[in-house]
């Protein structure tokens, strides 16, 4: 009896000091992943600023678009950003006051635990979260474009907890308007 009572008191002991460290690299992933768009977001206004001093707005845009890609990371069944993340969102929101030829896209995702349809309505409500942080920040709404896929695209192995955690994200993406295009064209 005692050792079986040890052993269930084992593994339970075991499963908490688990699910510890399992959040403590999540928290780390997402301190990661605002480092690594802040620093996108220094990167993107050197080239800015290089780009806006020679003649031509096509090189201004190639540079910014080819610069600016990144991911905001959410935690399981939420939609909320972290403090910092919405500030660089919001600077970003700034930049994009300034460039009006330019949009965002924004791509919603859900790891693929739990209803299609919960998935979908999550993945809408994390693409909202960071479309709101922009404007917050002075991008026009009509800068932004929003789509939501829920877990419809997830390529994480099934029951990898690790990978979820990717598959929890918005992907925004810089590029020309499409009328700005056209304009330009004529």
């Amino acid at each position: 009896i005692g050792a079986a009572v040890g052993f269930m008191f084992g593994g339970i002991l075991g499963d908490s000091v688990g699910t510890a460290n399992r959040a403590q690299l999540q928290a780390k992933q997402m301190e990661e992943q605002s480092q690594k768009l802040e620093q996108e977001l220094i990167d993107t206004r050197i080239a800015l600023a290089k780009a806006s001093e020679r003649t031509g707005g096509d090189e201004m845009l190639d540079a910014l678009a080819q610069r600016l890609h990144a991911d905001v990371l959410f935690r399981t069944n939420d939609a909320t950003m972290e403090a910092d993340v919405a500030s660089k969102l919001e600077d970003l929101g700034k930049l994009l006051a300034l460039h009006g030829e330019l949009e965002v896209q924004l791509h919603g995702f859900a790891d693929p635990r739990g209803k299609s349809e919960k998935n979908l309505e999550l993945s809408l409500e994390r693409a909202n979260a960071v479309r709101e942080a922009l404007i917050r920040g002075g991008a026009a709404p009509e800068q932004i474009q929003l789509a939501a896929h829920g877990s419809d695209l997830t390529t994480a192995p099934k029951g990898d907890l690790e990978a979820y955690a990717w598959e929890r994200r918005v992907s925004l993406s810089i590029r020309p308007t499409a009328t700005s295009a056209v304009a330009r064209n004529e």
